[in-house]
């Protein structure tokens, strides 16, 4: 392929790969590091930690089908760049309570519910964007 025809060069590409990567990355470090927060920060118990886990699974399960059908009919840049925004947002609220010394369990549950209904509403609106 010649260098005029590379997808680099394309703005909408470049922005859509980018903002994709940044946003699986986080997803994928948020279900290493929410655990190792609440266990090493937090003291949790065993119990704790399943139910960080289960929050982390529960949209899933009550929110797929509603996210598809609406992603159907909404805007699919919007819905990608809301949720990816909003799930950013919440991630972040993690160090500032830390550093402010009021980080909870139901802080961490209430992200993790955040975090896994942006990325529910997020995945339908990547897999139709055109």
């Amino acid at each position: 392929m010649s260098r005029a025809g590379s997808l680099w060069r394309q703005r909408d590409f470049v922005l859509l790969w980018g903002s994709q990567t940044t946003s699986s990355l986080g997803n994928e470090i948020s279900y290493l590091a929410l655990p190792l927060v609440a266990g090493l920060v937090l003291d949790a118990s065993p119990v704790e930690l399943g139910l960080l886990t289960a929050a982390r699974r529960l949209p899933v399960l009550f929110a797929s089908l509603p996210a598809g059908a609406l992603s159907d009919r909404w805007r699919k840049r919007p819905v990608m760049i809301v949720a990816f925004l909003v799930s950013g947002c919440a991630m972040g609220t993690i160090p500032l309570a830390a550093v402010a010394g009021g980080l909870t369990l139901g802080q961490l549950y209430a992200v993790a519910l955040v975090v896994a209904t942006c990325e529910v509403f997020f995945t339908p609106a990547y897999q139709t964007y055109r």
